[in-house]
């Protein structure tokens, strides 16, 4: 978690809007999603959010990826 101080310390050097990736987090909850189902192999998918940090940190963890194109999609 980030403070109120240094959160204003980033907004000040880097403006607005400002992205946090909590990378920890996203490797918890894939590890909680593979522990309570098993059976199931997860698959993220890309369109939902292309940033390429979060997609390497699920790769990395062994998460399948999906790619979804067209207008339907």
């Amino acid at each position: 978690m980030i403070d109120k101080s240094t959160l204003l310390d980033l907004v000040n050097a880097n403006g607005t809007p400002l992205i946090f990736i909590a990378h920890d987090s996203i490797k918890a909850n894939y590890y909680k999603f593979c522990k309570y189902l098993p059976d199931v192999k997860p698959f993220y998918v890309i369109k939902a959010n292309p940033e390429s940090k979060i997609v390497r940190t699920l790769y990395n963890e062994g998460c399948g990826l999906m790619l979804l194109y067209g207008k339907n999609s």
